[in-house]
């Protein structure tokens, strides 16, 4: 029986294709199931599949076993990518995991906050006058620019300058620590 012919009605190509999944149904699970990596990608893998070869099903001329021989090297192909895509994620999510602990232990290593921050204090006193003035009355005084500007009699320009330019010094000296 050759498959793939375009002179039937639709009706009549889902039938046939309907009919060759049941036929082959135990040697696709099984394929699907030798070559997925969990229990739960074989119905994935398996629909996904199915749905390829419906699509060629219907568009090309080829005999039942060639169709069959098809589905295998499509299952396989597909268990292939899909090991890979499951390959890709768990390393990602493991590098995730491991920036996370690093973080973690980072917090709570013996310069934790109360450290962290008597630390930035010594460094805005070590900072130039305008800079450290500018940055203790916008991150503990919680000003804004344009109070801060006011109280020091510069422009709001200037103080946003000057506050950019702290908070560049400071990343650069607390990358030092």
């Amino acid at each position: 029986m050759r498959f793939g012919h375009r002179t039937g009605d639709q009706s009549e190509l889902i039938r046939l294709c309907d009919e060759w999944i049941v036929a082959h149904r135990h040697r696709l699970l099984a394929c699907a199931r030798q070559h997925a990596d969990e229990h739960t990608d074989v119905d994935l893998l398996l629909s996904d599949t199915l749905k390829k070869v419906a699509r060629v099903f219907c568009s090309r001329p080829m005999t039942e076993e060639v169709m069959v021989r098809y589905a295998m090297r499509s299952l396989r192909n597909a268990a292939r990518e899909m090991h890979r895509s499951n390959m890709r994620r768990h390393k990602a999510e493991e590098e995730y995991r491991q920036a996370e602990q690093q973080h973690r232990e980072q917090c709570e290593s013996p310069m934790g906050q109360n450290a962290r921050y008597a630390a930035l204090r010594e460094l805005l006193k070590q900072l130039p006058e305008p800079y450290g003035v500018i940055l203790t009355m916008k991150l503990w005084q919680r000003m804004t620019f344009a109070d801060i500007a006011r109280d020091l009699g510069v422009a709001e320009s200037s103080v946003r300058r000057y506050y950019e330019t702290a908070i560049e010094m400071v990343r650069k000296r607390m990358g030092t620590l």
